[in-house]
């Protein structure tokens, strides 16, 4: 993995629900974590990955209800 410059970068987040935000949060201190491990230690096996992927899921809360991810439901009042 290469190194990237240190620089801070800022992404607009506003706007979006706080669940997303807290989703690019976590993304972001992922992938500073995996930065700072050794080459080869940076890459994980897949029961790792899988492992790591199912305990992210779970600390989501789970909806009583199915979700709506249909296009109108994604851009509804955007002024379409």
């Amino acid at each position: 993995m290469e190194t990237i410059n240190p620089t801070p970068i800022s992404i607009d987040l506003v706007g979006l629900p706080e669940e997303a935000i807290h989703v690019v949060e976590s993304l972001v201190s992922l992938l500073k974590a995996q930065s700072r491990l050794p080459a080869s230690k940076a890459r994980l096996s897949s029961e790792e990955w899988v492992k790591n992927l199912e305990e992210w899921a779970a600390s989501h809360p789970r909806l009583d209800h199915v979700a709506d991810d249909s296009r109108e439901s994604i851009y509804a009042g955007c002024g379409e």
